[in-house]
């Protein structure tokens, strides 16, 4: 199978705690790393702040192929008040994916809208992505909508909102109910997992509905080679359902450390997680 690995996530640690996610000279770091430990595909989450003559002439040094990054603008998908500035974003990200020759955009969901019953919410979501389609279908790109949990690598406020998916379910009938294949899901094992948990049952009925798969481990988005989910035998059933997708690696590289803060993790921690990760990735 494909696999890649999610910059911002493996640079969090090198800007904690002045900022959550890192700057462009970060990520490029990390993007050395990746190819030293034998990796050729990779992926960046926000782009509009950062330095992408940078990351291009970086990536192009080391033959890394991009396969998503983020879409600008981000908003709750069930909130029509945010829904031009979504569509927006995502058009803006068009030209930037084709730059990079990512053929996908992750949308986030965003969050739930306590006082609005779910299914206005559920049909606020179909109605954006129905018209995202569009603009996807059009540019020949993907877009992938990535539900998350509410899991969160720094302490949130106790009034902070939920994210509107917390079923694989309600995600997937949506994707059907768009019914475009340029809008698929981002499966996140480690966000289902800690969300909903049975992993295969819920992924593996609805893979052609998936244009994507991240990776990490619970319960604390650790290394894939240490916590309570067997990604060996996770992995091999969905190389033998037929997944021909690529496999984002998504997580902090604890290295069976669940204690250690994420700010202590080094470049040659980061380093050998990843060339661990090999041993069952298949």
């Amino acid at each position: 199978m494909k696999y890649s690995v999610v910059l911002d996530i493996f640079g969090i640690a090198m800007c904690l705690p002045k900022s959550l996610f890192p700057d462009s000279a970060t990520v490029c770091s990390i993007m050395d790393i990746v190819s030293e430990a034998g990796y050729s595909a990779v992926e960046f989450f926000d782009w509009a702040d950062k330095d992408l003559d940078m990351y291009e002439s970086n990536l192009k040094r080391l033959n890394l192929k991009v396969v998503s990054l983020f879409s600008k603008n981000k908003g709750n998908l069930a909130d029509p008040n945010t829904h031009e500035n979504i569509i927006q974003g995502f058009i803006e990200t068009i030209p930037v994916a084709k730059r990079f020759g990512s053929d996908n955009i992750l949308v986030l969901t965003g969050k739930e809208l306590p006082l609005v019953p779910r299914d206005v919410q559920h049909n606020n979501i179909a109605s954006l992505l129905k018209r995202i389609a569009v603009h996807a279908e059009a540019a020949g790109v993907t877009a992938i909508i990535e539900p998350i949990s509410d899991f969160f690598p720094v302490p949130q406020p106790p009034e902070a909102l939920r994210e509107v998916f917390r079923k694989s379910r309600e995600s997937f009938n949506v994707i059907r109910e768009v019914g475009s294949p340029n809008v698929k899901l981002l499966f996140d094992i480690f966000h289902h997992q800690f969300m909903e948990g049975n992993v295969l049952n819920n992924l593996l009925p609805n893979l052609e509905l998936v244009g994507h798969i991240h990776l990490a481990n619970n319960p604390s988005r650790t290394d894939i080679t240490i916590g309570e989910l067997d990604y060996s035998y996770i992995l091999q059933a969905i190389a033998d359902a037929g997944y021909d997708g690529y496999i984002g690696l998504e997580y902090f590289a604890f290295r069976g450390n669940r204690n250690r803060r994420i700010e202590d993790i080094t470049m040659e921690d980061k380093k050998q997680s990843l060339i661990e990760a090999h041993k069952i990735l298949i």
